[in-house]
């Protein structure tokens, strides 16, 4: 179901399409979105282990774990593949969300972060940035001491023409 209609004028400016029961485009989402479900058996959120210890290596070299930090908008970045830090604009890992070179794409994460922490369901969401076409999964994650995360892969195509 895509959820654009009902979506705020910040998210219909910031997307092409959000939809909470994701048909993934990229084989590399679908197989990562797969994963998690696995992960997620009947429960409300997977654990951040069980859902990294499912992954394929192609798809944690496209993915990234965030964790909102108290007290902040921002998001703290782990265990991020190569994938991510090209797209993010960063040679070498970092801490936070805020950090990234490419300020768009972070405020378009950050946005999605938090929307997938408040429905506690995959978002799918599509977007065409700077010469690129991009698909991004973000699922909830359940951390110790009932804290909230962000499990994520993305897909970033060049636009051809």
């Amino acid at each position: 179901m895509t959820e654009l209609a009902l979506s705020s004028p910040r998210e219909r400016r910031l997307f092409q399409t959000i939809d909470m029961a994701p048909l993934l485009q990229h084989r590399l989402l679908r197989d990562s979105l797969q994963s998690w479900k696995a992960s997620r058996a009947a429960r409300l959120a997977p654990t951040v282990e069980e859902t990294f210890a499912r992954q394929s290596a192609s798809v944690l070299d496209s993915s990234l774990l965030a964790e909102p930090l108290a007290g902040s908008r921002d998001f703290a970045l782990e265990r991020i593949g190569t994938k991510v830090l090209a797209a993010l604009g960063c040679a070498e890992p970092f801490g936070r969300l805020s950090q990234s070179a490419n300020s768009r794409l972070a405020a378009r994460l950050r946005l999605l972060f938090n929307m997938a922490i408040a429905y506690g369901e995959p978002l799918d969401v599509r977007f065409v940035d700077d010469a690129k076409s991009y698909e991004v999964l973000a699922a909830p994650l359940r951390m110790e001491a009932g804290r909230s995360a962000v499990f994520c892969s993305m897909s970033v195509d060049p636009l051809l023409g």
